[in-house]
């Protein structure tokens, strides 16, 4: 049972991360172009996921290091 429960939490976390990323990634896209496109519209881009892991590193070295 603790196994089980376990395996889905993960399994939770796996599905949210890469989502989670890609709201942030759309969220920078959508204040870099000023609002001229619609959020919905920048959410099925591509590259919203990657713009999101270096937004998240960034912040996490500007941490470190400030």
């Amino acid at each position: 049972m603790g196994e089980f429960l376990i395996e889905m939490l993960g399994d939770f976390i796996r599905d949210m991360i890469p989502s989670f990323l890609k709201g942030i990634g759309a969220t920078i896209k959508w204040i870099f172009y000023g609002g001229k496109k619609t959020y919905s519209q920048i959410f099925e881009e591509e590259w919203n996921t990657r713009i999101g892991i270096f937004v998240v590193i960034l912040s996490i070295c500007s941490a470190i290091y400030l």
